[in-house]
């Protein structure tokens, strides 16, 4: 590493990035990092409680709205 570099991250499809690849590779490219596939996941709620939720939501809904007119 020397005080003048870069730092390139670049996410999409194999495409893309070969074509990135390619268009830097003329200004002295000194190295290239490809990972594979990253997922993130989410806690997967439970469909108990989802619906435990949905039931209690809907117990204070009223049954029709009044007009004001």
């Amino acid at each position: 590493v020397s005080p003048e570099y870069i730092v390139i991250e670049k996410t999409g499809h194999k495409a893309e990035i070969t074509e990135l690849l390619h268009q830097l590779e003329p200004c002295g490219l000194l190295q290239y990092v490809r990972s594979g596939r990253v997922a993130i996941t989410k806690q997967v709620k439970e469909l108990n409680a989802y619906l435990e939720e949905m039931d209690e939501a809907n117990r204070y809904k009223p049954e029709k709205f009044e007009s004001y007119n």
